[in-house]
């Protein structure tokens, strides 16, 4: 079936999810979205930010906040619409065609390989402040917690659940006691290295910014790398029992990395079907995991080995900037589904359901821009540079893909999967 002939809604997609196992509940994907928000670019990545742009962090984190609110409000809607582990890949498929689809599922693909990077990168930093660890090189310790995480992924959905609950309660309570600690700290005005904490703080060293408007504005895109993952909800939804009634420090790069294996495989395996990604990644195992797909992430992983190899304080900046273009990416096709969904429910051929992102059309398009300003600053910090210069390489990369793999595109297959 050719794309010009797909079909206008999205029934045949449902038959993607065949063969997965039901096995994740309301607590699951309530900690998957709570875990996803806390992860490694907001403990690793938060630091460096803060000594950048000085108190103007938080009003970075609240505006890129605002617009990550938008993205899964959009995602949340499609997904009532229609639960699929396929996710936005699945959705870009139905309302934007097969090439739309492509290009989402292969940028995710960036997105979570490089993140995994910077995962393994976080999780080999963090274990070097424990004395036990120092002696071990930081390539081995992120090589062995790409093994664990990888074995946790292939054995089965239920102990990917379980892990990544456990891994999100544990970050949740740090940073409750975090702040619990802030406010106890703010009240008592006890001294931290000799200076008290309160307004008085900052007024005294510069105001809310210290360096200037620039850096705040510098480090927006590593703000969105700190908001990664809060749309993997939305792939567990496929793996979920009743998706409608359910719509930090070395735990939370832990979390990270298992969530990243998890989506990846279960994306890469929803473009296989359609013939859009390599046949071995729509390969299930026995446990009803698409490892195919999971082992293509991972060893795109060891790679990262490699980085932590030559380059050990450079890794997790250099992979940080390429990951942030996957994320623009993967926000910047979801959005624009969700416009595509709220057009066709507005002609009366689908339904909205009741939970809805307030504002559409506008809330949409300022998303849209915003996203697209993003990559601007990126252009003036020297790490991000590359960054935008590999742009067309990427886009020349998704091109050659295309052409290589379009005359194995088959929607059919889908119908074939519940056969």
């Amino acid at each position: 079936m050719s794309e010009q002939t797909l079909p206008s809604s999205g029934e045949t997609e449902k038959h993607a999810d065949a063969g997965y196992d039901k096995a994740l509940k309301s607590r699951h994907i309530s900690m998957i979205a709570i875990g996803g928000a806390i992860g490694t670019g907001l403990f690793l990545g938060a630091g460096g930010r803060l000594a950048q742009a000085g108190p103007a962090l938080a009003i970075v984190y609240a505006v890129c906040g605002l617009f990550a609110f938008f993205v899964v409000r959009s995602l949340g809607e499609l997904i009532l619409h229609r639960p699929s582990s396929g996710l936005f890949v699945s959705y870009a498929r139905e309302f934007m065609g097969e090439k739309g689809a492509y290009v989402a599922g292969w940028m995710h693909f960036l997105n979570w390989s490089t993140t995994g990077i910077a995962d393994i990168t976080a999780i080999a930093l963090y274990a070097h402040f424990w004395s036990y660890f120092a002696p071990i090189p930081q390539w081995a310790l992120a090589l062995i917690a790409l093994a664990v995480v990888l074995k946790v992924n292939l054995v089965s959905v239920k102990l990917f659940g379980e892990m990544a609950f456990r891994f999100a309660i544990v970050k949740v309570a740090a940073l409750v006691l975090f702040m619990i600690i802030g406010i106890v700290l703010l009240v008592t005005q006890h001294p931290v290295d000799g200076l008290a904490p309160g307004p008085r703080l900052i007024a005294d060293h510069g105001g809310i910014f210290p360096p200037g408007v620039l850096p705040m504005i510098l480090i927006v895109q590593g703000v969105v790398f700190a908001y990664a993952s809060v749309e993997l909800a939305g792939v567990a939804a496929g793996e979920t029992e009743s998706p409608q009634k359910i719509m930090l420090v070395l735990t939370a790069a832990m979390s990270s990395l298992n969530s990243g294996l998890y989506s990846t495989g279960r994306i890469l395996r929803s473009m296989s079907v359609a013939g859009s990604a390599p046949k071995f990644t729509g390969v299930m195992n026995r446990n009803q995991v698409p490892y195919g797909g999971i082992l293509l992430m991972a060893a795109v992983c060891v790679l990262g080995v490699g980085l932590n190899y030559v380059v050990p304080k450079d890794a997790f900046e250099i992979v940080l900037n390429f990951a942030a273009i996957g994320i623009l990416a993967t926000w910047a096709i979801i959005v624009p589904c969700h416009l595509l969904f709220v057009r066709r429910a507005n002609r009366g051929e689908l339904t909205r359901p009741s939970v809805r992102l307030p504002g559409s059309p506008w809330t949409e398009l300022t998303a849209l821009v915003f996203l697209a300003a993003v990559v601007v600053p990126m252009a003036f910090d020297k790490t991000g540079r590359i960054t935008v210069l590999a742009l067309p390489a990427i886009v020349v990369a998704l091109v050659i893909g295309w052409f290589c793999l379009r005359k194995r595109i088959d929607i059919s297959a889908f119908e074939k999967a519940d056969q």
